[in-house]
């Protein structure tokens, strides 16, 4: 093909893949663009902008895939599609800190706690360093979440009221300023869906569960009184936020009122004893986290529902991994 041939390709093939991603068939997109990112290194190298835009859209939409793939107990498949990711990383660091986040997400679905943290201590990292408020916070939830299921419940709760503070910050940013993105963003690329949706609310869905795993933590801890604020706390910002009828709002309020019949000494003359009552708790957990709810996509804010709940009980004898692949 000559030049302007192979121009004319690319721009096919481009509209082609935004198609298949507005359509949500994210298998005839990634092929499509391997196919374009063949093309475009044919023509314009690999350190030109035309192939790190091309890298970042499969990067991208590899995330999307990998979170479907984890969602439906497809770890081999879900693990493939991360390493693809992971190699076309080298140009774009929120797209790394992306991949570490759903990484983390596989090697907590297959039982790695310790290699999970790792990779979410690297998110963190990358995040932290690119002053990414938003997805800092979504990655201490999932610390926290890494951290309560190794018992390690004082270092979760830091986690969690690190989460809080950033997504107060966020939501009064944009409540200030709109949704305006900070001029140092690395060129996003928009995300499309057939069911677009308010961010804000994601992102105060996510901020109802952080004061909810705040009290998790705090029960852990036996400060039984701070549990039963947070749990209220959770259930007053969701019922005025989200609405009294929303599904997480309605776990949270289930949440706070079996921990109050439980915890407090003004409604139970005999204070609870362990092991039912934490179970209790997390289960009600697992339920917000993976119930009927409107929490974004993994994609641009790392949360999958299997991120920001605490999956199971927190066994007291956690026995680490084998060797990772």
């Amino acid at each position: 093909m000559d030049g302007q041939d192979i121009e004319q390709k690319i721009t096919e093939l481009e509209d082609q893949a935004n198609k298949f991603h507005e359509d949500l068939k994210y298998l005839e997109a990634i092929d499509t663009l391997e196919e374009l990112l063949v093309l475009k290194k044919e023509e314009y190298g690999t350190t030109g902008p035309e192939f790190t835009k091309t890298c970042r859209q499969l990067c991208e939409i590899s995330n999307i895939l990998s979170v479907f793939y984890l969602k439906k107990d497809a770890t081999k498949q879900a693990y493939d599609i991360l390493k693809k990711s992971e190699a076309l990383c080298d140009n774009n660091e929120l797209g790394k800190a992306m991949t570490y986040n759903n990484m983390a997400c596989y090697y907590r679905r297959v039982g790695k706690l310790r290699t999970a943290l790792k990779f979410l201590e690297q998110a963190l990292s990358i995040e932290s360093r690119l002053n990414k408020i938003d997805t800092q916070a979504d990655t201490h939830l999932n610390i926290c979440a890494v951290l309560s299921q190794l018992n390690k419940h004082a270092l979760a709760l830091n986690h969690a009221m690190s989460a809080v503070i950033l997504l107060q910050e966020d939501l009064l940013f944009k409540a200030v300023n709109g949704d305006k993105k900070d001029e140092d963003d690395e060129d996003p690329i928009e995300l499309k869906t057939k069911n677009n949706k308010d961010p804000n609310k994601d992102r105060k869905s996510v901020l109802a569960i952080a004061y909810h795993n705040m009290g998790v933590e705090q029960e852990f801890l036996r400060s039984y009184h701070a549990a039963i604020m947070s749990y209220k706390k959770a259930v007053n910002f969701a019922e005025k936020n989200l609405g009294p009828d929303n599904g997480i709002t309605e776990n949270l309020r289930n949440v706070y009122e079996n921990a109050r019949s439980e915890l407090d000494p003004s409604f139970k003359k005999k204070k609870p004893t362990g092991k039912k009552k934490k179970g209790d708790r997390l289960r009600m957990q697992q339920d917000i986290a993976g119930e009927d709810q409107d929490l974004p996509d993994t994609i641009g804010h790392h949360e999958d529902e299997d991120k920001l709940d605490m999956e199971g009980e927190h066994d007291e004898d956690e026995v680490e991994e084998d060797e990772d692949q």
